[in-house]
């Protein structure tokens, strides 16, 4: 007869749960992008929609198995997420800021960094998109202004954050441009 997994659970030791639990913990680290999508509870429509492309082109990024950096940071940004590349030596780990948020030259120990921008403007839905100059894609998009500026820290904490006015104001009007 059939038993469901509470009762199997029930039956485990402390110490086998433990394991169990470790085990899952270290698959959920490395999935494939479908099944990551699929762990954050996403269909590929409903990712579609945050990307601004149609369901099949979700499908065929899924499929792929070599893409744009930037491609893979628009998927990531779209689930809420943000993409960091490291490279791991037998010595020690180190973070690649080439294709990241920082971008710059190497001059001796220093490096010349550009400040990035992200941009918060509403969109005709009535919600908010968290964008990057020259992107046709969303990185974000928020119920809220106050809740896509805070997106838009923690995607890029080092940004200039730009929000589009959305009433008058003293200071200007709608379609200028402010900082939180």
């Amino acid at each position: 007869m059939a038993r469901n997994f509470k009762e199997l659970q029930e039956e485990m030791s402390p110490e086998r749960r433990a394991r169990v639990e470790a085990r899952v913990h270290e698959a959920l680290k490395a999935l494939a992008l479908d099944e990551l999508r699929e762990a954050r509870k996403l269909t590929q429509t409903q990712l579609a929609t945050l990307l601004k492309v149609d369901q099949g082109s979700v499908s065929k990024m899924e499929r792929r198995t070599d893409m744009y950096i930037s491609t893979l940071r628009s998927y990531i940004e779209a689930m809420g997420g943000a993409l960091h590349i490291r490279a791991v030596f037998p010595d020690g780990e180190v973070q690649i800021h080439q294709f990241g948020d920082v971008r710059g030259e190497t001059k001796g120990d220093t490096m010349s960094k550009t400040k990035e921008e992200l941009y918060v403007e509403r969109r005709e839905e009535g919600d908010y998109a968290i964008r990057r100059p020259g992107s046709d894609r969303a990185s974000a998009v928020l119920p809220t202004q106050a809740e896509a500026i805070e997106r838009a820290k923690e995607i890029d904490p080092n940004a200039a954050i730009h929000v589009e006015r959305v009433r008058e104001t003293s200071r200007g009007g709608r379609d200028k441009w402010r900082n939180p």
